[in-house]
């Protein structure tokens, strides 16, 4: 039988579910953030946490829709609540700020945010180190060890690429037997012989072109 002490509560249901896809928001955005740009992440094969840029994109989506649900069933359940604080702080400080609605949290909550996007529109100092810091992490500078010869190489052919850097596609195909790569053909993406070979379209480069 089902008992008030044991029911199942929405209210506690919706607020941990708030949680639970804020934090993946967050997460999924600060990786995001952090991550090369489309080119270099497909090029090195960049994963975070074992998830590829296309994956925490998926993530990042769902999450941002769910977070924008959960809250809004989260202010419902909690409507009264906040209504209630603000007729208080209304009786409060009405007295001080006559013909205002005088809340001072609401105005803080403002402010912030007001001079946080000036600060981001400006480019002001705190914002140009998250910037520099950003820029650091997405110019793949701490993480391609080969610059890529074309932008997207990974999805240009073995041919392409041989005749794009003057090597031989014999000398190539020495190589992939000499390594030990999978290779059907010289039609073959580097993209599509990496994820064969389980290695990252740069790795496989610097194996047939540079080796």
């Amino acid at each position: 039988m089902i008992t008030k002490a044991n029911a199942f509560c929405f209210r506690a249901f919706t607020a941990f579910w708030l949680a639970f896809s804020f934090f993946l928001s967050v997460l999924s955005g600060l990786i995001l953030f952090l991550r090369p740009e489309g080119s270099l992440a497909a090029w090195t094969a960049w994963t975070a946490l074992g998830l590829n840029k296309k994956q925490w994109e998926g993530v990042h989506t769902v999450f941002v829709f769910v977070l924008l649900i959960s809250a809004s069933i989260h202010l419902l359940y909690n409507w009264r609540v906040l209504t209630a604080y603000c007729r208080l702080k209304k009786e409060q400080f009405g007295r001080v700020f006559k013909g205002m609605a005088a809340f001072r949290e609401l105005f803080a909550a403002a402010l912030l945010t007001v001079l946080v996007l000036i600060g981001a529109i400006g480019e002001w100092l705190p914002y140009q180190w998250l910037s520099g810091w950003r820029g650091a992490f997405k110019s793949g500078s701490a993480l391609v060890t080969l610059t890529p010869p074309v932008a997207d190489a990974d999805k240009l052919s073995l041919a392409v690429l041989c005749a794009l850097s003057g090597i031989s596609e014999q000398r190539v195909l020495r190589n992939a037997g000499a390594k030990g790569l999978q290779l059907n053909a010289l039609s073959e993406t580097l993209s599509d012989i990496a994820k064969k070979n389980r290695m990252s379209p740069e790795k496989v480069y610097g194996l047939l072109f540079l080796k």
